[in-house]
């Protein structure tokens, strides 16, 4: 995936994945500008219990993970993929663009 094409390609799987659904379920947020600087972010829409969930783009695989206290998706991914870096605050998780889907609608199927 291209810089340029990381908020693109990202909205249409989320937009793919709330079509299935049936409903709106996950949604891009951040400015354009932020997403351009590479750091996007994508939440549920349907609770306000599932942390939001962050993904820095890198030339090579993307850095993803849930940031703050509540719910998120971090057990999940630190059972399926490497840390690439933990701060002591934020956690981000190294995966390849191919894996984005799967790892987006684990995020929009978790209970709450």
């Amino acid at each position: 995936m291209k810089k340029a094409d990381f908020m693109k390609e990202t909205r249409q799987q989320v937009d793919t994945i709330n079509r299935h659904a049936g409903r709106r379920i996950l949604a891009i947020t951040g400015k354009t500008e932020q997403w351009d600087r590479s750091n996007g972010s994508v939440i549920r829409v349907d609770t306000n219990h599932v942390s939001t969930l962050s993904i820095n783009w890198r030339s090579s695989f993307l850095a993803i993970g849930c940031d703050g206290k509540q719910s998120g998706i971090n057990s999940y991914l630190a059972a399926h993929y490497p840390e690439h870096i933990n701060n002591g605050q934020n956690i981000r998780y190294r995966i390849d663009y191919a894996c984005l889907q799967d790892v987006l609608e684990y995020y929009a199927n978790i209970p709450v």
